[in-house]
């Protein structure tokens, strides 16, 4: 069975968006500092009426999953006309190869698919990601799910020993930004917390969105 990673940075203020010429911003710094390798695609996904059915292998429970419509844009420079009216969106950068400035520590020398994506949402979802093999407090809302409330702390689990990690400001959010690994791909987990981004990746998105992020992740 294939597992993705997906590393994240999420504002500690969760009802900040920012504005579509911020998103265009960021995806453009990203570009020219080769954190994306080989011959990048830019793609806008928005909510679709059809959903997918998925079926937990720990746990045998079916989730039925929003699917979304697909767009490609032809340069960055379109991004910000592409989202200015949208309130739900995905909107990111992926290609295959080996990165001259790689987002996370990796014990891995071949090249490798990464997807750096923007997602807005118009109400707040929960960015924990609770794993059954954690001891994660009862009523956590799965990733990507509506917060009932705010919850001030995110739960998160450490895909090499199942160690349960705590952030603060990390529970809800209605913007986020997400660094993709290819299948199969885990970053080094060096001290046991998550903050492991590239320093300078993190000054830039904090430099381009003017507000602070804390830093998260979700795999399966």
């Amino acid at each position: 069975m294939s597992l993705r990673y997906t590393h994240t940075l999420i504002p500690t203020s969760p009802t900040f968006t920012p504005i579509p010429a911020q998103v265009q911003s960021f995806l453009t710094t990203m570009l020219a500092r080769d954190v994306i390798a080989g011959q990048p695609t830019l793609t806008l996904r928005t909510p679709s009426a059809k959903t997918r059915q998925a079926r937990n292998p720990f746990t045998g429970e079916v989730r039925h999953y929003p699917m979304t419509d697909h767009q490609s844009i032809p340069t960055v420079s379109q991004v910000a006309t592409a989202i200015a009216a949208l309130r739900d969106y995905h909107i990111g950068i992926a290609g295959t190869g080996r990165p001259a400035n790689p987002p996370l520590p990796l014990d891995f020398d071949q090249p490798y698919h990464l997807g750096i994506t923007c997602v807005v949402s118009s109400i707040l979802r929960s960015t924990s990601d609770p794993h059954e093999e954690s001891e994660v407090p009862s009523g956590i809302p799965f990733h990507g799910d509506p917060c009932t409330n705010t919850p001030k702390v995110g739960y998160f689990t450490n895909p090499h020993t199942l160690e349960l990690i705590k952030v603060r400001s990390a529970g809800c959010a209605r913007f986020w930004i997400e660094f993709e690994l290819g299948n199969n791909l885990f970053p080094r987990f060096d001290d046991g917390t998550l903050n492991f981004i590239d320093p300078l990746i993190l000054h830039e998105a904090e430099k381009t969105f003017g507000t602070r992020f804390v830093q998260a992740c979700n795999w399966g």
